[in-house]
Protein backbone atom coordinates (compact mmCIF):
# COMPACT_ATOMS: atom_id res chain seq x y z
CA UNK A 1 0.00 0.00 0.00
CA UNK A 2 1.35 3.40 -1.04
CA UNK A 3 0.11 6.73 0.29
CA UNK A 4 0.44 9.64 -2.17
CA UNK A 5 -0.05 13.13 -0.76
CA UNK A 6 -0.55 16.29 -2.83
CA UNK A 7 -0.16 19.67 -1.15
CA UNK A 8 -2.23 22.37 -2.82
CA UNK A 9 -5.30 22.37 -5.06
CA UNK A 10 -4.51 24.99 -7.67
CA UNK A 11 -3.88 24.15 -11.31
CA UNK A 12 -0.82 22.01 -10.57
CA UNK A 13 -2.25 20.06 -7.65
CA UNK A 14 -5.71 19.45 -9.07
CA UNK A 15 -4.54 18.28 -12.49
CA UNK A 16 -1.96 16.00 -10.88
CA UNK A 17 -4.68 14.51 -8.67
CA UNK A 18 -7.02 14.02 -11.64
CA UNK A 19 -4.27 12.18 -13.51
CA UNK A 20 -3.35 9.98 -10.54
CA UNK A 21 -6.87 9.08 -9.42
CA UNK A 22 -7.60 7.60 -12.86
CA UNK A 23 -4.97 4.91 -12.41
CA UNK A 24 -5.05 4.53 -8.64
CA UNK A 25 -4.07 0.97 -7.76
CA UNK A 26 -6.09 -1.13 -5.34
CA UNK A 27 -4.87 -0.53 -1.81
CA UNK A 28 -3.10 2.74 -2.63
CA UNK A 29 -4.47 6.03 -1.30
CA UNK A 30 -4.41 9.57 -2.68
CA UNK A 31 -4.68 12.53 -0.29
CA UNK A 32 -5.06 16.20 -1.29
CA UNK A 33 -4.38 18.90 1.30
CA UNK A 34 -5.81 22.33 0.51
CA UNK A 35 -6.59 25.47 2.47
CA UNK A 36 -9.63 25.99 0.21
CA UNK A 37 -12.65 23.82 -0.57
CA UNK A 38 -12.79 24.85 -4.22
CA UNK A 39 -10.62 24.82 -7.31
CA UNK A 40 -10.45 28.46 -8.42
CA UNK A 41 -9.64 29.91 -11.85
CA UNK A 42 -7.41 32.61 -10.37
CA UNK A 43 -6.58 34.27 -13.75
CA UNK A 44 -10.23 35.39 -13.98
CA UNK A 45 -10.56 36.85 -10.48
CA UNK A 46 -10.27 40.38 -11.86
CA UNK A 47 -13.67 39.90 -13.52
CA UNK A 48 -15.18 38.72 -10.23
CA UNK A 49 -13.78 41.82 -8.55
CA UNK A 50 -15.60 44.01 -11.08
CA UNK A 51 -18.84 42.05 -10.71
CA UNK A 52 -18.83 40.78 -14.30
CA UNK A 53 -18.48 37.17 -13.12
CA UNK A 54 -19.71 35.59 -9.89
CA UNK A 55 -17.59 33.51 -7.54
CA UNK A 56 -19.41 30.36 -8.72
CA UNK A 57 -18.38 31.13 -12.31
CA UNK A 58 -14.71 30.64 -11.49
CA UNK A 59 -14.99 27.99 -8.74
CA UNK A 60 -15.52 24.22 -8.77
CA UNK A 61 -15.94 22.24 -5.50
CA UNK A 62 -12.99 19.90 -4.98
CA UNK A 63 -15.34 17.20 -3.71
CA UNK A 64 -16.99 17.03 -7.14
CA UNK A 65 -13.66 16.71 -8.95
CA UNK A 66 -11.54 14.48 -6.75
CA UNK A 67 -13.99 11.71 -5.89
CA UNK A 68 -11.29 9.09 -5.30
CA UNK A 69 -9.17 11.35 -3.11
CA UNK A 70 -9.22 11.98 0.60
CA UNK A 71 -9.56 15.74 1.03
CA UNK A 72 -7.98 17.43 4.02
CA UNK A 73 -8.67 21.13 4.52
CA UNK A 74 -5.90 22.95 6.28
CA UNK A 75 -2.92 25.25 5.98
CA UNK A 76 0.39 23.44 5.46
CA UNK A 77 2.64 24.37 8.38
CA UNK A 78 5.71 22.24 7.75
CA UNK A 79 7.16 19.23 5.93
CA UNK A 80 9.48 16.77 7.66
CA UNK A 81 11.34 15.00 4.85
CA UNK A 82 13.19 12.69 7.26
CA UNK A 83 10.04 11.35 8.93
CA UNK A 84 7.94 11.84 5.74
CA UNK A 85 5.20 13.72 7.57
CA UNK A 86 3.33 16.92 6.70
CA UNK A 87 1.84 19.17 9.39
CA UNK A 88 -1.42 20.58 8.01
CA UNK A 89 -3.63 22.54 10.36
CA UNK A 90 -3.90 20.41 13.49
CA UNK A 91 -3.21 17.15 11.63
CA UNK A 92 -0.12 15.12 10.90
CA UNK A 93 -0.29 13.64 7.39
CA UNK A 94 2.19 10.84 6.62
CA UNK A 95 3.23 10.15 3.03
CA UNK A 96 5.18 7.68 0.94
CA UNK A 97 5.24 9.88 -2.16
CA UNK A 98 4.73 13.65 -1.98
CA UNK A 99 3.85 16.31 -4.56
CA UNK A 100 4.23 19.95 -3.47
CA UNK A 101 1.97 22.34 -5.41
CA UNK A 102 1.31 25.11 -2.87
CA UNK A 103 1.63 27.93 -5.39
CA UNK A 104 2.47 31.55 -4.63
CA UNK A 105 1.23 34.52 -2.63
CA UNK A 106 1.30 38.30 -3.24
CA UNK A 107 4.67 39.98 -2.76
CA UNK A 108 4.09 42.44 0.09
CA UNK A 109 7.68 43.62 0.43
CA UNK A 110 6.90 46.83 -1.51
CA UNK A 111 4.68 47.85 1.41
CA UNK A 112 7.21 47.14 4.15
CA UNK A 113 7.82 50.85 4.78
CA UNK A 114 4.11 51.65 5.07
CA UNK A 115 2.47 51.94 8.49
CA UNK A 116 0.94 48.58 9.46
CA UNK A 117 -2.54 50.05 9.95
CA UNK A 118 -2.43 51.67 6.50
CA UNK A 119 -0.86 48.57 4.96
CA UNK A 120 -3.95 46.57 5.87
CA UNK A 121 -6.06 48.78 3.62
CA UNK A 122 -4.31 47.42 0.53
CA UNK A 123 -6.34 44.79 -1.27
CA UNK A 124 -4.96 41.92 -3.30
CA UNK A 125 -6.31 39.51 -5.90
CA UNK A 126 -5.37 35.93 -5.15
CA UNK A 127 -8.56 34.31 -3.78
CA UNK A 128 -12.32 34.56 -4.26
CA UNK A 129 -12.49 36.32 -0.88
CA UNK A 130 -10.01 38.91 -2.21
CA UNK A 131 -12.11 39.45 -5.34
CA UNK A 132 -15.30 39.94 -3.31
CA UNK A 133 -13.56 42.41 -1.00
CA UNK A 134 -12.31 44.42 -3.97
CA UNK A 135 -15.77 44.44 -5.56
CA UNK A 136 -17.32 45.68 -2.33
CA UNK A 137 -14.84 48.56 -2.23
CA UNK A 138 -15.38 49.42 -5.91
CA UNK A 139 -19.16 49.44 -5.50
CA UNK A 140 -19.23 51.49 -2.27
CA UNK A 141 -21.52 54.43 -3.13
CA UNK A 142 -20.24 56.53 -0.22
CA UNK A 143 -16.61 56.79 -1.32
CA UNK A 144 -14.95 58.71 -4.12
CA UNK A 145 -13.67 56.14 -6.62
CA UNK A 146 -9.90 56.37 -7.02
CA UNK A 147 -8.13 53.07 -7.70
CA UNK A 148 -4.36 52.84 -7.29
CA UNK A 149 -2.74 49.62 -8.53
CA UNK A 150 0.81 48.84 -7.39
CA UNK A 151 2.35 46.76 -10.17
CA UNK A 152 1.87 46.67 -13.94
CA UNK A 153 1.98 42.95 -14.56
CA UNK A 154 -0.92 40.92 -15.94
CA UNK A 155 -2.93 41.02 -12.70
CA UNK A 156 -2.47 44.75 -12.20
CA UNK A 157 -3.34 45.77 -15.74
CA UNK A 158 -6.35 43.46 -16.03
CA UNK A 159 -7.70 44.58 -12.65
CA UNK A 160 -7.25 48.24 -13.60
CA UNK A 161 -9.06 47.79 -16.93
CA UNK A 162 -11.96 45.90 -15.35
CA UNK A 163 -12.30 48.49 -12.57
CA UNK A 164 -12.51 51.26 -15.17
CA UNK A 165 -15.12 49.29 -17.11
CA UNK A 166 -17.12 48.76 -13.94
CA UNK A 167 -17.11 52.49 -13.20
CA UNK A 168 -18.19 53.27 -16.76
CA UNK A 169 -21.09 50.82 -16.74
CA UNK A 170 -22.29 51.95 -13.31
CA UNK A 171 -22.16 55.70 -13.91
CA UNK A 172 -19.11 56.54 -11.78
CA UNK A 173 -17.87 58.94 -14.44
CA UNK A 174 -15.42 60.80 -12.24
CA UNK A 175 -13.63 57.67 -11.06
CA UNK A 176 -9.88 57.52 -11.57
CA UNK A 177 -7.58 54.53 -12.08
CA UNK A 178 -3.79 54.76 -11.83
CA UNK A 179 -0.98 52.20 -11.99
CA UNK A 180 2.45 52.48 -10.37
CA UNK A 181 5.22 50.65 -12.24
CA UNK A 182 8.75 50.50 -10.79
CA UNK A 183 10.31 49.86 -14.22
CA UNK A 184 10.71 52.16 -17.26
CA UNK A 185 8.19 50.13 -19.27
CA UNK A 186 5.65 47.28 -19.06
CA UNK A 187 6.17 43.67 -20.12
CA UNK A 188 9.82 44.10 -21.04
CA UNK A 189 9.98 40.48 -22.19
CA UNK A 190 7.24 41.03 -24.80
CA UNK A 191 7.45 42.62 -28.29
CA UNK A 192 7.11 46.39 -28.64
CA UNK A 193 3.87 45.95 -30.60
CA UNK A 194 2.38 44.11 -27.61
CA UNK A 195 3.41 46.86 -25.16
CA UNK A 196 2.23 49.66 -27.44
CA UNK A 197 -1.21 48.10 -27.89
CA UNK A 198 -1.67 47.89 -24.12
CA UNK A 199 -0.62 51.51 -23.63
CA UNK A 200 -3.01 52.76 -26.31
CA UNK A 201 -5.89 50.73 -24.89
CA UNK A 202 -5.28 51.97 -21.35
CA UNK A 203 -4.85 55.51 -22.67
CA UNK A 204 -8.27 55.39 -24.32
CA UNK A 205 -9.69 54.41 -20.94
CA UNK A 206 -7.88 57.30 -19.21
CA UNK A 207 -5.86 54.91 -17.05
CA UNK A 208 -2.59 56.56 -15.99
CA UNK A 209 0.68 54.61 -15.61
CA UNK A 210 3.52 56.12 -13.57
CA UNK A 211 6.81 54.64 -14.83
CA UNK A 212 10.03 54.28 -12.81
CA UNK A 213 7.85 55.08 -9.82
CA UNK A 214 7.61 53.84 -6.24
CA UNK A 215 5.03 54.15 -3.51
CA UNK A 216 6.64 56.56 -1.04
CA UNK A 217 3.83 56.69 1.52
CA UNK A 218 0.13 56.04 2.04
CA UNK A 219 -2.27 57.47 4.61
CA UNK A 220 -5.87 58.68 4.80
CA UNK A 221 -6.79 57.46 1.29
CA UNK A 222 -3.89 59.42 -0.20
CA UNK A 223 -0.72 58.04 -1.78
CA UNK A 224 2.56 59.80 -2.41
CA UNK A 225 4.34 58.46 -5.50
CA UNK A 226 8.06 59.00 -6.08
CA UNK A 227 8.57 59.55 -9.82
CA UNK A 228 11.59 60.69 -11.88
CA UNK A 229 9.97 64.15 -11.98
CA UNK A 230 9.53 64.28 -8.22
CA UNK A 231 6.86 63.33 -5.71
CA UNK A 232 3.19 63.28 -6.71
CA UNK A 233 0.24 63.14 -4.34
CA UNK A 234 -2.81 61.26 -5.63
CA UNK A 235 -6.09 60.13 -4.12
CA UNK A 236 -6.30 56.35 -3.63
CA UNK A 237 -9.47 55.19 -1.90
CA UNK A 238 -9.05 51.72 -3.41
CA UNK A 239 -5.37 50.66 -3.17
CA UNK A 240 -4.59 47.30 -4.81
CA UNK A 241 -1.33 45.39 -4.45
CA UNK A 242 -0.36 43.54 -7.64
CA UNK A 243 3.44 43.71 -7.47
CA UNK A 244 4.13 40.10 -8.37
CA UNK A 245 4.13 36.94 -6.27
CA UNK A 246 6.50 34.90 -4.14
CA UNK A 247 6.36 31.18 -3.24
CA UNK A 248 4.06 30.30 -0.36
CA UNK A 249 6.41 29.95 2.62
CA UNK A 250 6.63 26.51 4.18
CA UNK A 251 9.02 25.21 6.85
CA UNK A 252 10.95 22.10 5.89
CA UNK A 253 13.15 19.74 7.89
CA UNK A 254 15.86 19.81 6.73
CA UNK A 255 15.62 23.21 5.02
CA UNK A 256 16.05 22.73 1.28
CA UNK A 257 14.26 25.71 -0.24
CA UNK A 258 16.49 28.40 -1.75
CA UNK A 259 16.85 31.98 -0.47
CA UNK A 260 13.67 33.03 -2.31
CA UNK A 261 11.60 30.11 -1.03
CA UNK A 262 11.59 27.95 -4.18
CA UNK A 263 11.97 24.17 -4.28
CA UNK A 264 14.61 23.48 -6.91
CA UNK A 265 13.69 20.45 -9.02
CA UNK A 266 15.56 18.23 -11.47
CA UNK A 267 14.52 17.21 -15.00
CA UNK A 268 11.95 14.78 -13.57
CA UNK A 269 10.46 17.56 -11.38
CA UNK A 270 11.82 15.80 -8.30
CA UNK A 271 12.83 18.08 -5.43
CA UNK A 272 16.59 18.21 -5.05
CA UNK A 273 17.68 17.08 -1.59
CA UNK A 274 14.50 15.13 -0.78
CA UNK A 275 13.48 11.51 -1.38
CA UNK A 276 10.25 10.62 -3.22
CA UNK A 277 9.18 14.27 -3.45
CA UNK A 278 8.16 16.28 -6.52
CA UNK A 279 7.22 19.97 -6.83
CA UNK A 280 5.31 21.87 -9.52
CA UNK A 281 3.90 25.30 -10.25
CA UNK A 282 4.85 28.63 -8.70
CA UNK A 283 6.60 27.10 -5.70
CA UNK A 284 9.12 25.19 -7.85
CA UNK A 285 12.12 26.39 -9.84
CA UNK A 286 13.13 24.56 -13.01
CA UNK A 287 15.28 25.78 -15.89
CA UNK A 288 13.37 24.85 -19.02
CA UNK A 289 15.64 23.05 -21.56
CA UNK A 290 13.68 24.74 -24.38
CA UNK A 291 14.90 28.29 -23.64
CA UNK A 292 17.22 27.88 -20.62
CA UNK A 293 14.91 30.13 -18.57
CA UNK A 294 12.85 29.31 -15.45
CA UNK A 295 9.43 27.90 -16.30
CA UNK A 296 7.08 30.92 -16.03
CA UNK A 297 4.75 31.34 -13.06
CA UNK A 298 1.57 30.85 -15.12
CA UNK A 299 -1.53 28.70 -14.75
CA UNK A 300 -0.84 26.84 -18.01
CA UNK A 301 2.66 25.93 -16.79
CA UNK A 302 1.39 24.73 -13.41
CA UNK A 303 -1.23 22.55 -15.08
CA UNK A 304 1.31 21.11 -17.53
CA UNK A 305 3.82 20.39 -14.77
CA UNK A 306 1.13 18.83 -12.56
CA UNK A 307 0.07 16.36 -15.24
CA UNK A 308 3.68 15.55 -16.10
CA UNK A 309 4.76 15.04 -12.48
CA UNK A 310 1.77 12.76 -11.94
CA UNK A 311 2.96 10.68 -14.88
CA UNK A 312 6.40 10.37 -13.29
CA UNK A 313 4.88 9.42 -9.95
CA UNK A 314 2.85 6.71 -11.70
CA UNK A 315 6.03 5.55 -13.47
CA UNK A 316 7.85 5.33 -10.14
CA UNK A 317 5.04 3.21 -8.70
CA UNK A 318 5.14 0.79 -11.61
CA UNK A 319 8.93 0.55 -11.72
CA UNK A 320 9.23 2.36 -15.07
CA UNK A 321 11.76 5.10 -15.83
CA UNK A 322 10.67 8.70 -15.35
CA UNK A 323 10.67 11.18 -18.24
CA UNK A 324 12.47 14.52 -18.48
CA UNK A 325 10.24 17.57 -18.57
CA UNK A 326 10.13 20.36 -21.17
CA UNK A 327 7.68 23.25 -21.14
CA UNK A 328 6.23 24.52 -24.43
CA UNK A 329 4.13 27.66 -24.06
CA UNK A 330 0.72 27.80 -25.73
CA UNK A 331 0.85 31.58 -25.74
CA UNK A 332 -0.08 34.51 -23.55
CA UNK A 333 -3.36 36.46 -23.52
CA UNK A 334 -4.16 39.65 -21.64
CA UNK A 335 -7.64 41.09 -21.11
CA UNK A 336 -7.95 44.88 -21.38
CA UNK A 337 -11.58 45.35 -20.44
CA UNK A 338 -14.80 44.69 -22.29
CA UNK A 339 -14.21 43.12 -25.73
CA UNK A 340 -10.52 44.07 -25.81
CA UNK A 341 -7.32 42.15 -25.30
CA UNK A 342 -3.90 41.38 -26.74
CA UNK A 343 -1.44 38.51 -26.86
CA UNK A 344 -0.48 35.52 -28.93
CA UNK A 345 -1.94 32.06 -29.36
CA UNK A 346 0.56 29.37 -30.35
CA UNK A 347 2.87 32.08 -31.67
CA UNK A 348 0.20 33.96 -33.65
CA UNK A 349 -0.31 37.62 -32.57
CA UNK A 350 -3.91 38.51 -31.70
CA UNK A 351 -5.56 41.68 -30.44
CA UNK A 352 -8.92 43.32 -29.85
CA UNK A 353 -12.08 41.27 -29.59
CA UNK A 354 -10.51 38.02 -30.80
CA UNK A 355 -7.87 38.13 -28.03
CA UNK A 356 -10.56 38.84 -25.41
CA UNK A 357 -12.68 35.98 -26.76
CA UNK A 358 -9.77 33.54 -26.98
CA UNK A 359 -8.74 34.14 -23.38
CA UNK A 360 -12.21 33.40 -22.07
CA UNK A 361 -12.64 30.37 -24.34
CA UNK A 362 -9.20 29.04 -23.46
CA UNK A 363 -9.92 29.16 -19.74
CA UNK A 364 -13.30 27.56 -20.25
CA UNK A 365 -11.58 24.66 -21.96
CA UNK A 366 -9.15 24.35 -19.05
CA UNK A 367 -12.00 23.42 -16.71
CA UNK A 368 -11.61 19.82 -15.49
CA UNK A 369 -14.54 17.63 -16.46
CA UNK A 370 -16.78 17.84 -19.54
CA UNK A 371 -19.79 19.31 -17.73
CA UNK A 372 -17.62 22.00 -16.16
CA UNK A 373 -16.18 22.85 -19.58
CA UNK A 374 -19.68 23.33 -20.98
CA UNK A 375 -20.82 25.42 -18.02
CA UNK A 376 -17.82 27.68 -18.10
CA UNK A 377 -17.84 28.00 -21.89
CA UNK A 378 -21.41 29.24 -21.74
CA UNK A 379 -20.81 31.65 -18.89
CA UNK A 380 -17.44 33.00 -20.01
CA UNK A 381 -17.67 32.94 -23.78
CA UNK A 382 -21.37 33.13 -24.67
CA UNK A 383 -23.44 34.75 -21.93
CA UNK A 384 -20.92 37.53 -21.38
CA UNK A 385 -21.42 38.70 -24.97
CA UNK A 386 -24.89 39.87 -24.07
CA UNK A 387 -24.62 40.88 -20.42
CA UNK A 388 -21.65 41.49 -18.18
Amino acid sequence: MVRIVILGAGFGGVYAALRLQKGLRKGDSLVVVSIQKDFVFTPLLHEVSAGFLSASDVSIPLSSLLRKCQLIQGDVKSIDFNRQVVAAGSKKVPYDLLLIALGAMPNKSVLSHINIKQRRKFLQLKTVHDAKALHKRLADPHKQKSVLVIGAGATGIEAAAEAKEFFKENGFNGAKVSIVQDLPDIFLDKPASFRNYIKKSLGRQNITIFYDALLASYADDTAVIQTPEGKKKIEATVPLLAAGVIPVPVKTFPKITDEKGFFNVNQFLEVKGAKSVWAVGDISLYLNPVDKKPVPMLAQAAKDEGIFAAGNIAAKLSGKPQKAYKFHSKGFLLSLGKFDGVGNAFGIPVKGFIAWWLKRTAYAMEAPGFSNKLRMFWRLSIASLFKR
